[in-house]
């Protein structure tokens, strides 16, 4: 294990034992330790090399596959908007890119599609 890990691990381990009763100056001490160590260790992480070799997760999902909005499922569905909410939380071919955003898969709703 590289020293800059053992260091994360060593000040990860000692704010996490300090007792409630420590005082904040002790506490924001170890926060200090704890982010140094942990500025350190990423600084060691080749990212270029990972950003080229992993492009972000939602960037491949994306060049991958269509994605339908809630409405224009209801569309092709015949139904409302509401039952595809309700679906939604059963088919596996979701996603939310944020809190209130739902795309479902075209090809994961085709796929149902022939299953029912």
């Amino acid at each position: 294990m590289s020293p800059e890990l053992q260091a994360v691990g060593s000040a990860l381990r000692a704010f996490l034992a300090s007792d409630a009763g420590s005082s904040a100056s002790e506490a924001r001490q170890a926060v200090r330790m704890l982010l140094s160590a942990t500025e350190e260790l990423v600084g060691h992480i080749p990212t270029s090399s990972l950003a080229e070799q992993h492009p972000p997760v939602e960037h491949r999902i994306v060049s991958e596959q269509s994605w339908l909005t809630p409405g224009q499922v209801a569309e092709r569905l015949h139904r409302t908007r509401q039952w595809v909410y309700k679906q939604s939380k059963r088919w596996t071919f979701v996603t939310r890119p944020s809190r209130k955003t739902l795309l479902i898969s075209e090809q994961g709703l085709d796929r149902w599609l022939k299953r029912h």
